[in-house]
C-alpha cells in the first residue's frame, strides 16, 4: 500500500503534501521537528506516520508512541482522535491517558506490546525522571523503562512547555550517548518552534511550496483574520456598542466596564489575599473610577464592613489593617498605608 492510500484509510481524507512527506521518510532521525500552523494536522501526521513505520519497519520503529502535551484538554482531544484512527484501520492498539484525575498505568504491565500514551507534561516527564506522579515508588522503574526505551516521544506545542522541552532533548541525547536495548526517538511539534534549543544538525520538516499551493492548506493558512482597533478606555471593540452590564457576586447587577477577576479580588475583598501585590495596571485604572458613575468606586478610609468589624473586635483602624494583611481577611486591602474601602453603586437597568 502507498503511504498516501494508508493515510486516507486512517484519516478519512487525502494527506496534505507535508503529511505525505513525513510518512515517506526513509529513516527516522533520533531528534527531528515537524513545524506547521495550528490546525493543519501535525498530530495526525505523527500518529499515522508511526503506524506506517510500525508496519513497514517494525524492528527499527519503537513500540510505544507517547504524546507529551501542555494542557489537560489536549489529552482528551488527541486520545479521541487516536482511537478513531485505530478504529478506521481496524488496529487493536490501546490508547492510555495520563492526566490529573485520569491515570491509566496499564501500559507499564505490557512493555513488549504496542501502545499509544497521551499525557500531560507533568505526568510524562516525572515518569521519565523516575519520580512518577500518581504511581507508587515501587513502580517507578517500570514507568521509567516504558517511557524512555522503545518509545517515540512527540512533544506537541513546544512553545507552551518551557523547560520540559529542554528536558526531553537532554533525555534523548543521553540515550544516544549511553545507548539502550531498543530505539528511542524524539519529535518536536510546533507552529512557532524556537530553533535556538535544537541540537546542531537536527532535521526540520515543515510546509513546502506544494502545501502553500494546496487548496485545503490555503483555506487554513491564508484565511483572513480580522482585527478591530479598540480605543483606549472603552469597554468594547465597537464604538457604537452600548455599555453592557455585568453580574457581580450575590446577584448584584453593576453597570460599568468589565473588570478582571484579579482587580475585583484585590479591590473589593472578594476572595482577597492581602499578601498579593497590586498590579500597576489595576491600580491606575482604579484611580480613574469615581463613586456613583455606574461602576465600582474606591474610597479612602474605611467601609461600613470595616467599621462594623472593628466595632465587634475592638480593634483600631491600624490594627485591623495589620490583621487583614496577616490573615487575608475579605475586608479590603491596605493601599498606601490606608485601608482602602470599597463600595458598590447599583444602577437600575
Amino acid at each position: 500500500m502507498h503511504p498516501a492510500s494508508y493515510f486516507e484509510a486512517a484519516a478519512g481524507f487525502p494527506p496534505l503534501p507535508f503529511q505525505q512527506a513525513w510518512m515517506e521518510q526513509e529513516e527516522a532521525s533520533p531528534i527531528r521537528t515537524l513545524e506547521a500552523p495550528t490546525g493543519l494536522g501535525k498530530t495526525l501526521a505523527t500518529l499515522v506516520g508511526w503506524l506506517w513505520d510500525r508496519q513497514q519497519r517494525p524492528q527499527a520503529t519503537p513500540r510505544r508512541l507517547v504524546y507529551q502535551l501542555p494542557l489537560r484538554t489536549l489529552t482528551e482531544q488527541i486520545a479521541v482522535e487516536c482511537r478513531a484512527v485505530m478504529a478506521r484501520l481496524g488496529v487493536a492498539i490501546p490508547v492510555h491517558v495520563l492526566r490529573g484525575g485520569q491515570i491509566d498505568n496499564d501500559y507499564a504491565d505490557a512493555l513488549a506490546a504496542e501502545a499509544v500514551i497521551v499525557g500531560t507534561l507533568d505526568q510524562v516527564v516525572s515518569r521519565q525522571l523516575m519520580r512518577g506522579y500518581c504511581c507508587s515508588r515501587w513502580s517507578w522503574p517500570r514507568h521509567f523503562a516504558a517511557l524512555n526505551t522503545d518509545v517515540r516521544v512527540v512533544v506537541d506545542e513546544t512553545q507552551l512547555q518551557g523547560a520540559a522541552v529542554r528536558t526531553a532533548i537532554r533525555l534523548q541525547q543521553l540515550h544516544q550517548q549511553l545507548g539502550g536495548p531498543a530505539p528511542r526517538e524524539l519529535v518536536l511539534c510546533s507552529a512557532t518552534l524556537d530553533a535556538a534549543i535544537l541540537p546542531a544538525g537536527t532535521p526540520r520538516h515543515g510546509l513546502s511550496d506544494a502545501d502553500y499551493g494546496h487548496l485545503v492548506a490555503q483555506r487554513k493558512v491564508g484565511r483572513t483574520k480580522p482585527l478591530i482597533t479598540a480605543t483606549a478606555g472603552s469597554n468594547s471593540c465597537s464604538p457604537a456598542a452600548p455599555r453592557r452590564p455585568w453580574r457581580w457576586r450575590r446577584g448584584v447587577r453593576v453597570a460599568g466596564p468589565r473588570l478582571s477577576q484579579s482587580f475585583l479580588r484585590r479591590w473589593t475583598g472578594w476572595g482577597a489575599r492581602s499578601d498579593f501585590p497590586v498590579r500597576a495596571r489595576d491600580s491606575a485604572f482604579a484611580q480613574q473610577l469615581q463613586p456613583g458613575d455606574g461602576g465600582v468606586g474606591l474610597a479612602d478610609g474605611e467601609s461600613a464592613e470595616h467599621r462594623e468589624h472593628r466595632k465587634i473586635r475592638g480593634l483600631s483602624g491600624r490594627e485591623l489593617e495589620a490583621q487583614g494583611h496577616r490573615q487575608g481577611l475579605g475586608l479590603g486591602e491596605g493601599v498606601g498605608g490606608v485601608a482602602a474601602g470599597c463600595h458598590r453603586s447599583v444602577t437600575e437597568q
